[in-house]
């Protein structure tokens, strides 16, 4: 399962481009490109959360991931990703919001 969401996060292409050209410091602006990549990766945090609380994901892996969740999570352009236009997509989600919303910052 490890290998499967490593292989998952790094097919991330569009995300892999804003985390090596460390956009992820910079503001969010709001476009189809950066909205997709956004959502892409927001859909397999949200995957591996309920993995984890189903126990299916082991804690030990899951701990591994949510060190560079937080970090990823955190950065300016992230966190106001979130906000802007990522959250209502799980807004039924209410568990998962709240765990995302705990790392957000505002900026």
């Amino acid at each position: 399962m490890f290998l499967e969401f490593t292989s998952r996060f790094a097919n991330l292409k569009d995300f892999q481009e804003l985390l090596d050209h460390d956009k992820l410091t910079e503001s969010y602006i709001h476009s189809p490109k950066n909205n997709s990549s956004v959502c892409s990766y927001f859909d397999l945090v949200c995957q591996e959360y309920h993995l984890s609380n189903e126990k299916i994901l082991s804690n030990k892996i899951w701990k591994l991931w949510q060190d560079d969740i937080r970090r990823i999570i955190s950065t300016q352009f992230m966190s106001e990703a979130w906000k802007q236009s990522a959250r209502t997509r799980y807004s039924h989600l209410v568990k998962f919001v709240e765990y995302i919303d705990g790392m957000t910052i505002d900026y």
